[in-house]
């Protein structure tokens, strides 16, 4: 048995009531293919209301966030923003101890590196605030900064 759910974002969730497991909706997931097969044969999933805020929940939304503040559109992109970020930091820094005076772009850049860390460390500072004990409105504005 079935059973259909709304997450937090209003997106549907399919969850297998035998042992609560969340089937993700990938036409290549086996759960997935189980849970088409046994619609095809006829049957219907239960309606459930939405679940409560995981710690999962959460931190969807601090990568959501994350990704926003970087310009990234995905958690991919947003990790490499930060790995490219910081080579060029590294970068600029040995520059700067070899002697050598940085150009106004690179002092631009260090200011806007500094300022973008500072944003992603309080949104997880938000996030692991959050996580033992999700609030149902874990993804209003006034929780995050």
């Amino acid at each position: 048995m079935y059973s259909l759910a709304e997450d937090l974002n209003g997106q549907p969730r399919i969850l297998r009531e035998a042992d609560g497991a969340a089937i993700p909706s990938d036409p290549a997931n086996r759960d997935f293919i189980a849970y088409q097969a046994w619609i095809a044969a006829g049957n219907a999933p239960a309606e459930q209301p939405a679940t409560a805020p995981t710690t999962e929940d959460v931190r969807a939304e601090a990568r959501r966030r994350i990704r926003f503040a970087l310009r990234a559109e995905s958690d991919a992109a947003a990790l490499l923003v930060q790995v490219k970020a910081l080579e060029r930091v590294s970068s600029l820094h040995d520059r700067r101890l070899s002697g050598e005076t940085l150009a106004a772009d690179d002092l631009a850049f260090l200011d806007l590196a500094r300022t973008k860390r500072a944003e992603v460390e309080a949104i997880r500072a938000a996030s692991n605030a959050m996580e033992r004990n999700p609030p149902a409105d874990f993804a209003s504005d006034q929780r995050w900064p």
